[in-house]
């Protein structure tokens, strides 16, 4: 550790049980929920890689927001 610098952990509000922050857990989430849909795209709907990648995306990327939102996540990840 350098010296000087403190470290940077989340508050214990922020932690679970386990160890893994709500950052984390909400990463997790939102790219399996991304991977799933364009899965389902590709091979439950037969669409296009070309198709599914930017639908997987804009997925991705409400999922991210709704789940920001719905866990209160104000501060950025570090």
């Amino acid at each position: 550790m350098p010296l000087g610098l403190p470290r940077a952990r989340p508050s214990i509000a922020d932690v679970t049980e386990d160890g893994m922050d709500k950052h984390g857990i909400s990463r997790v989430a939102c790219m399996l929920i991304g991977a799933a849909t364009v899965f389902g795209l590709e091979r439950g709907l037969g669409a296009k890689f070309y198709i599914a990648i930017p639908a997987g995306i804009a997925v991705w990327l409400v999922v991210t927001v709704a789940i920001g939102l719905a866990l209160n996540l104000d501060k950025p990840a570090k």
